[in-house]
């Protein structure tokens, strides 16, 4: 498994483990101008909720922990066998740290035609 979820019941807190740079350019939405990722999880979610993401990405085993908010959402059962999940725009400090990140490791990548996982 190249990504892994897990959710908190207690902090309403998601683990969110990129395993591979693969599966992190699937999840990242560049279009986002804070910058955001896809979270998989059958967990109910609603537009607008405020989260908190607990992040470690595939070259770093620092975790990184940012708020955003919930801006997109793939229910279950959605079209073309999607994975049920959410897209959660940063916000903060600690999310735009988070999108640089990102960004200089996706970099690559992200000039690339390759697809992500929201198409």
């Amino acid at each position: 498994m190249e990504l892994e979820t897990n959710i908190s019941d207690q902090d309403s807190a998601f683990d969110v483990t990129f395993n591979s740079e693969s599966a992190l350019y699937k999840a990242y939405m560049p279009f986002v101008k804070r910058g955001g990722l896809f979270v998989h999880s059958d967990t109910e979610q609603k537009l607008g909720q405020g989260v908190t993401l607990k992040i470690k990405l595939p070259t770093s085993n620092k975790i990184y922990t940012i708020v955003g908010k919930i801006i997109w959402i793939t229910p279950k059962a959605a079209q073309n066998a999607k994975l049920a999940s959410f897209g959660v725009e940063f916000s903060g400090e600690s999310g735009q740290c988070l999108r640089v990140v990102i960004e200089q490791q996706l970099e690559n990548l992200l000039q690339s035609n390759a697809t992500t996982g929201i198409v």
